[in-house]
């Protein structure tokens, strides 16, 4: 009954070898029914070559042979040899019962069944290999290299794989691997028509797969391989350990594969290059796209053009479809939330902003969108970093009018709210068991089941329709789901489903063109092929290290060495390559920054390498200049000016003039075109305000602001009064001020330790304050607004400040300006003088005087209240009150602007500063370019860096 295995050449159509055997096979002349001839191949996707090559030679209607995958063969072989069908086990439930195993094993640190569920997992893989490599695990001690649970669960391996195996027999229970191996255990038993006529498409094989394959061997099937001369080391311990004659069919000419060595710089080169090569003219050619790397699946079918017909053969992750963003998006808005507290605000707003909740109607058929931007600004304006759901109703609830006003029934838009919250959150929130999970994700899928309805979004709706088909039934399916289990743990296996799980592509008719994995290729042939990424580490892959078994311990078990898989991997890659008549083998070339900011180079495979060697030799020339290196090529177009923004003049002088003609120009706009001109842009000219937040930390402004309230109501009292700090002071008042504002200040829905933290800095900042007040002084104003009209370039400008406090010391002016934060000092008379007003309007200008002058504010405040008169000048001074300064470092409380050298600078600031603000006016106005920062700090705290293209 042993037949020769036959040894087909690589360039060999293995499937068209086939069909001719299947053709001469003995049946009645005329009879095209094919039943009676069962093929086995590694996997599904030949069987579909076998039925379209049939056609094609038969050109008639016909009955094909059965014909299975290796799975499905095990599968089959099932319903014949064991007497009652065993349940077939998932990985989650085969975690479960290796816990059960662990638990009566009585380790210690075993825990509970959420911290073991990767150590499970873990097991599970082992032990699947355990079954495949038909070996018993023998106790382990004294290791050493692994974690301490790993240790302790080694140390008891034998008692876990006993109970377990007792488990699954118990309970009618089995796993893939395990009924295999018993399969393969009774081989000599298998009913005569389930032997396979024909098996092809094998390489390696695992003990169980050796002992079946013997078994059917020996019954008469004939085993087809596709292998050089002399064969592969796998197959040639193969044919040593069986013992099987070996007959060569090398009848046709050898293939000269046509090579082609192409360097890319980064994903997108590879499939814009990988599109290009496509023939699209009519001719038929079979070409297949080969991504060695599955993450690769998603830019590619963005990027396929819609009409181009295409075999995909890889599954869509499900949890990358829009259905899963949003599930995923509520299971970390109640992860987020605190049992007392509520949720947290960013992870409801990202719920509120979903779109798909954004295309609901409310249940009077009104749009939502309106509804929800109006929550959003409630939510931001008026509650603090948490709040639960009764907390937004009742808001919602206490904007009657508001409602009304943009044209909502007030009961209708309750009731909308009320409905996602009880139908999309509620049902998630509590949940003990996976039933419970099972419920709630239900109601919120007949929730959104109207909504996908009426979507024409493909993508959604078929994510939605696999989510309820496939995912709901496992987890009903599995053992545990009736078990209490915490619910960030429940979240945690929903997860896990979801992320392995793949949304299949249409796979028929056949088409020229397949975009498949290295292994969906086995036993296939093209004309043209092409590979993408074929980087070392992607092939072959580079695993991470293995908690569980490291490379050491697989011989003590029995295991085989991983280097055995890259033989395998290598075996696949050359048999695809060198059957094909022209192969396009693509890589990366680039450099890529790690977490840890160390640069990995991304280099060619290994395998890359060796076929560029082998063509070599054979050319008897190095090849390295005839490697393809795609160009980056972006046209100038679409590059940012370096510079910045181009400026629109008319605009920018019409913008100027009008902020002049309103309140005045300040300080603070001169000090923003100075510290980033695109940013003066952003707030000025574009007026973009920046984006409004729920205040969860003590923000600077919000601080300022609240303090500069205080400090004038405190001092109130005492403007055109001298103020007397050894009589006046009254840290006690100053406090309550302080209170008394802050409650009516978003710093209010700070939460209690925050809030309470910021009262005792306040209270302890304010009475050093106080106590830094050394002598007697008249208060002359509070928030006192000045104006002063000059006229520079040919038109008229006013300039505006609003000055905190004024007071007068003896005979002399001191101009107060409070900072809560860090401040620069105030630039040295030295340095203005070193700073002559640049000639040209670009960025080295306006960095030069940004660096030299630092802050126009308080030399402006001078020239303001002066009028720039050098006289008054002389009498007046102006300073920053530093509050965040402790009282060690009371020298620094006040950073004065002039500290000597009155003179000089009476006249820097009546002559130069004029010539100053007209350089700065000059340069918004009639400058070509809104420059990018002039102090590269300054970006990573600026609003608008998320939308800027030129921040450092």
């Amino acid at each position: 009954m042993r037949k020769p295995i036959k040894v087909l050449p690589y360039e060999k159509n293995a499937i068209e070898y086939l069909i001719r055997e299947l053709i001469k096979f003995p049946r009645q002349e005329g009879d095209l029914l094919f039943t009676h001839v069962l093929v086995l191949f590694p996997h599904r996707r030949p069987i579909l070559y076998l039925k379209e090559g049939l056609r094609a030679v038969l050109k008639k209607p016909f009955v094909p042979p059965r014909a299975f995958s290796l799975e499905d063969f095990v599968q089959l072989l099932s319903l014949y040899m064991e007497e009652r069908p065993k349940r077939l086990l998932r990985p989650i439930d085969q975690a479960w019962l290796i816990y059960l195993s662990a638990k009566e094993a009585k380790l210690d640190e075993i825990g509970d069944f959420d911290s073991f569920f990767p150590w499970g997992l873990k097991l599970s893989e082992l032990f699947e290999e355990l079954f495949e490599e038909m070996v018993e695990p023998i106790p382990l001690s004294y290791l050493e290299g692994i974690p301490r649970k790993a240790k302790r669960l080694f140390e008891a391996l034998d008692s876990i794989w006993r109970t377990y195996n007792a488990l699954l027999d118990r309970n009618g229970f089995t796993t893939p691997a395990k009924r295999k191996k018993e399969i393969a255990q009774k081989v000599e038993i298998l009913p005569h028509e389930t032997v396979p006529h024909f098996a092809l498409g094998f390489y390696a094989l695992t003990r169980s797969e050796d002992l079946l394959f013997r078994g059917l061997w020996e019954k008469g099937t004939q085993f087809i391989w596709q292998a050089p001369k002399p064969l592969p080391p796998l197959l040639e311990r193969w044919q040593k350990e069986w013992g099987a004659e070996v007959e060569y069919a090398w009848d046709s000419p050898p293939m000269n594969t046509v090579l082609h060595f192409v360097e890319a710089y980064d994903v997108h080169s590879q499939i814009s290059k990988a599109l290009s090569l496509f023939r699209t003219d009519g001719e038929h050619v079979k070409q297949a796209l080969i991504l060695v790397e599955p993450s690769l699946l998603l830019p590619l079918v963005e990027e396929l053009p819609e009409d181009m017909e295409v075999n995909i053969t890889l599954g869509y992750p499900l949890d990358q479809t829009p259905f899963w963003g949003f599930i995923e998006q509520v299971l970390r808005l109640i992860e987020g939330s605190d049992r007392k507290k509520g949720y947290y605000h960013k992870d409801y707003l990202s719920i509120v902003r979903h779109p798909f909740l954004r295309s609901l109607n409310t249940p009077g058929g009104k749009p939502v969108k309106g509804l929800f931007h109006f929550l959003e600004r409630l939510i931001v304006e008026r509650l603090g970093p948490y709040f639960d759901r009764y907390e937004v109703e009742s808001l919602v609830a206490s904007e009657w009018e508001a409602l009304k006003a943009l044209g909502y029934d007030p009961k209708d838009a309750l009731s909308c709210i009320g409905s996602i919250h009880n139908k999309v959150l509620k049902p998630l929130e509590e949940v003990e068991t996976l039933d419970d999970l099972i419920r709630g994700l239900k109601t919120l899928m007949e929730f959104l089941y109207p909504l996908l309805k009426e979507s024409s979004d493909l993508l959604a709706n078929t994510g939605f329709s696999f989510f309820q088909s496939k995912v709901i039934p496992v987890l009903e399916g599995l053992l545990i789901k009736r078990v209490p289990i915490r619910r960030r743990f429940l979240f945690q296996i929903l997860r896990y489903l979801v992320s392995g799980t793949r949304i299949p592509f249409e796979g028929e008719p056949l088409v020229d063109l397949q975009v498949m994995g290295l292994l969906e290729s086995r036993l296939l042939q093209f004309d043209r092929v092409i590979f993408l990424q074929l980087n070392e580490g992607v092939i072959p892959s580079q695993r991470g290290y293995d908690p569980i078994l490291p490379p050491s311990l697989r011989p003590v078990l029995g295991l085989p060495e991983r280097e055995r898989e890259e033989q395998i991997i290598w075996y696949h890659f050359e048999r695809l390559v060198k059957s094909s008549r022209e192969v396009y083998l693509l890589w990366q070339n680039s450099v890529a920054s790690t977490s840890k900011h160390l640069e990995i180079k991304a280099s060619r495979s290994r395998f890359v390498e060796r076929l560029l060697w082998e063509e070599e030799r054979k050319r008897r020339e190095l090849l390295d200049g005839q490697i393809e290196r795609i160009p980056l090529s972006i046209p100038p177009s679409h590059f940012p000016k370096k510079e910045g923004i181009p400026k629109e003049k008319e605009r920018a002088k019409l913008t100027l003039l009008s902020l002049s003609q309103g309140k005045g120009i300040s300080a603070t706009l001169l000090n923003t075109y100075l510290e980033c001109p695109l940013k003066f842009y952003y707030k000025y000219t574009l007026g973009l305000d920046p984006p409004r937040a729920v205040v969860e930390e003590v923000e600077g402004d919000l601080l300022g602001e609240l303090l500069h309230r205080t400090l004038e109501d405190y001092f109130k009292p005492f403007i055109g009064k001298t103020y007397n700090p050894k009589k006046d002071n009254d840290p006690d008042l100053l406090y309550r001020i302080f209170l008394g504002h802050l409650d009516s200040s978003p710093l209010s829905r700070l939460g209690p330790e925050k809030r309470f933290f910021l009262q005792e800095a306040v209270k302890f900042r304010l009475k050093e304050f106080l106590e830094h007040q050394k002598g007697s002084f008249d208060i002359l104003a509070l928030e006192k607004e000045m104006t002063l009209t000059l006229k520079l370039l040919d038109y008229e400008w006013k300039f505006y400040g609003k000055i905190d406090r004024i007071d007068r010391r003896g005979d002399k002016i001191m101009i107060l300006d409070y900072k809560t934060g860090s401040v620069k000092d105030p630039p040295s008379i030295k340095s203005l003088l070193e700073c002559p007003l640049p000639q040209d309007l670009d960025w080295e200008s306006l960095a030069l005087i940004r660096r030299k002058i630092r802050d126009l504010q308080l030399p402006l405040y001078l020239f303001l209240y002066s009028g720039g008169n050098k006289k008054a000048l002389f009498l007046t001074n102006a300073a920053y009150v530093v509050l965040s300064r402790s009282q060690t470092e009371e020298q620094e409380r006040e950073k004065r602007l002039i500290k000597n050298n009155v003179e000089t600078w009476a006249n820097w600031l009546s002559e130069s500063l004029p010539r100053v603000l007209g350089f700065l006016l000059k340069h918004i106005m009639y400058s070509d370019f809104y420059f990018k920062a002039t102090d590269e700090e300054s970006c990573q705290f600026c609003d608008y860096e998320p939308i800027c293209h030129f921040s450092w």
